[in-house]
């Protein structure tokens, strides 16, 4: 009996790790091969493809993710960037391998896709919305599950909350930052933890015309000097 308790233990045990092993290789694979799908999104959209793109506290300055510690490699395989109609945008992935939850020596992969927006002239009232559900992306953000609106100036709370309202009905999952000229978005899917934030390549296109719809709804709460 003993013999066979083992042995049932040794087969569940060995089974989980090479599924583990499939899993991080085909992983490593999509990852190498994502700048090829950005590249024929840029064609078929008439954007432009950079192979080297900005460190990420130049491209969404609102979220810190070069954190001494907590981040142990950080790297950007390509990105697009283009104009649609008066607004900048740049969208890219992003692989960190950060500090996991609670732990002091463990690491864990994540992968996102960001899409920032700089329109001519305009200046955003400084706010972060989320309404993701992933309990260690808030972490990271030190928000709570559900939706929630942090603004550091509470005379706009108001307007901020009407226009996300209005423009993210029937639209869940997204985060939302916006810091001096730049609005930044991310997605939350229904997908493994370190995939949650990532856009498959047969989404791209919708995440890409979604997040265009959703910039455009909330100028109403940005200025112009």
């Amino acid at each position: 009996m003993i013999g066979l308790a083992f042995g049932l233990f040794f087969v569940l045990f060995f089974g989980i790790a090479a599924l583990f092993v499939v899993l991080a290789t085909g992983t490593s694979r999509m990852w190498k091969s994502r700048p090829k799908a950005l590249r024929a999104f840029a064609e078929r959209r008439g954007f432009q493809f950079v192979d080297q793109p900005e460190k990420p506290t130049k491209l969404y300055p609102i979220w810190p993710v070069e954190r001494p510690g907590e981040v142990k490699d950080l790297d950007i395989s390509a990105a697009v960037v283009g104009r649609a109609r008066d607004t900048q945008f740049t969208l890219f992935d992003l692989f960190k391998w950060i500090l996991a939850t609670g732990s002091k020596r463990n690491f864990m992969s994540r992968y996102e896709t960001f899409i920032t927006f700089k329109t001519d002239g305009l200046r955003w009232p400084s706010f972060e919305f989320s309404a993701i559900v992933d309990g260690s992306t808030l972490r990271e953000r030190f928000l709570a599950p559900g939706p929630q609106l942090r603004v550091d100036d509470p005379a706009s709370e108001r307007l901020i909350r009407e226009a996300l309202t209005a423009v993210l009905a029937n639209r869940p999952g997204w985060w939302i930052g916006a810091k001096d000229d730049t609005l930044t978005m991310l997605r939350s899917r229904e997908q493994s933890m370190s995939m949650r934030m990532f856009v498959p390549n047969d989404e791209i296109d919708r995440f890409f015309d979604e997040a265009v719809e959703i910039e455009r709804g909330l100028r109403r709460v940005a200025t112009r000097p």
